[in-house]
């Protein structure tokens, strides 16, 4: 497999989002699939290295694409970065990714990510890892005893219906 292959299933896995391959030369850094929830970089390596605490080289991560990472997440947490080893997937916010991926071993990379899928994606899950927390916490917190609730924050205390 490779980057290419990957980012075709990852667009088909999260069509429901409306999720597009982007190759953009006009702006360096720019992840390779955008989807409404946000922006996938997407690195590919073959297999974990076999000698334990060897750090995971992630080749063309570079650091136009750290710093988009970075920046993008600091902003409005729409960005992550998605690598496969082998058959395993690990999703990182695009803030951990920019510090840690490439630079640490196996087993700090797994304890980075945000979601880890030993044999093969889930694009459910995927889906679900990638709703900002905003929209998870609103999602799950709208209905209370049939009234409706309003997250913290969306709406200022002296705001009133009607």
């Amino acid at each position: 497999m490779s980057e290419k292959t990957m980012r075709s299933r990852v667009v088909r896995g999260l069509r429901l989002l409306h999720a597009i391959a982007v190759e953009n030369p006009a702006c360096h850094g720019t992840p390779d699939v955008n989807c409404s929830l946000g922006w996938i970089e997407l690195k590919w390596i073959r297999r974990w290295p076999r000698i334990p605490g060897t750090i995971v080289r992630v080749e063309h991560f570079n650091q136009n694409q750290r710093l988009w990472l970075r920046k993008r997440w600091a902003s409005c947490r729409g960005a992550w970065l998605l690598l496969q080893v082998g058959q395993e997937y690990l999703l990182f916010d695009g803030d951990v990714a920019s510090w840690t991926v490439g630079k640490v071993g196996r087993r700090p990379l797994v304890d980075a990510a945000t979601h880890y899928w030993k044999r093969g994606m889930n694009y459910e899950e995927l889906h679900e890892c990638l709703k900002p927390s905003l929209q998870r916490e609103a999602s799950s917190s709208l209905l209370t005893d049939g009234v409706v609730a309003r997250p913290s924050g969306l709406l200022p205390d002296d705001f009133k219906l009607g």
